[in-house]
């Protein structure tokens, strides 16, 4: 079985653009700190997820409270045993560490069910990756967003990032782009 990676892009970027529409009109006066893509790959699922510049913040209040509660283990005696893993893993973030804590975490869900069928048969191979062509096709279609301007309707906070993260997986929420980002004058 194979997937057709530029039709699922050519339809996430039309769907997300009518989203980001919607979302934007139902929603005229609310600030946007963050968009992404909360990919749960294997059952085919890619959530449209919205954050405020108030969740954004009380989320990374509250995971900068866990990240000191695990980097506390290396203290241990044998603390040094786990120690690349308990600072990787335990990075201290201006934003929620999944889209899945955005105030709007599933505003609305784009599905492909033929994945399912892809990701879970044995005929796939697992090297390379084969979870590569789904963040490349995320990268692709918030990239295309970009090139329309599909962002410019949203009432924007400073900043505002763009990205996505995928269910189940270490990777983490990987930001695409920021904008409206003021630095020193």
């Amino acid at each position: 079985m194979t997937i057709d990676w530029k039709n699922a892009e050519d339809t996430l970027v039309q769907k997300s653009t009518v989203l980001i529409e919607e979302f934007a009109h139902s929603h005229p006066d609310l600030r946007v700190s963050f968009f992404a893509f909360g990919a749960d790959y294997f059952y085919g699922d890619i959530a449209v997820a919205f954050d405020t510049p108030d969740n954004t913040c009380s989320q990374a209040v509250s995971w900068v409270g866990q990240v000191v509660e695990a980097r506390t283990t290396l203290s241990a005696p044998n603390g040094w045993e786990h120690a690349r893993y308990t600072l990787t893993k335990n990075r201290i973030l201006e934003y929620p560490p999944s889209s899945g804590l955005f105030k709007y975490e599933s505003y609305s869900v784009i599905s492909f069910p033929e994945w399912e069928d892809y990701f879970g048969s044995d005929e796939i191979p697992g090297h390379p990756d084969p979870k590569g062509h789904v963040l490349v096709l995320l990268w692709k279609v918030l990239e295309r967003l970009v090139e329309r301007q599909a962002f410019d309707c949203l009432r924007q906070a400073s900043p505002f990032r763009i990205g996505f993260d995928l269910a189940d997986d270490d990777l983490g929420l990987v930001i695409v782009r920021m904008f409206n980002w003021t630095g020193p004058s």
